[in-house]
């Protein structure tokens, strides 16, 4: 697995904790912006839910 699979994979397990109620959406979001810019999730398939993050709290 190269390095670009792995953050992926990562990313995935980070996400999922929304999905089962262990993080909030917003704090999935939140950390996720903390190390990656909106541009490169959205390049890494998750555009819908950076737009959706900045329309709601616009951060």
């Amino acid at each position: 697995m190269n390095n670009n699979e792995k953050v992926k994979a990562l990313l995935a397990i980070i996400v999922n904790l929304s999905e089962t109620g262990v993080w909030s959406e917003r704090t999935v979001m939140e950390t996720l912006l903390d190390v990656f810019e909106p541009q490169e999730l959205s390049e890494l398939g998750y555009g819908e839910q950076v737009k959706a993050y900045m329309d709601e709290y616009g951060e």
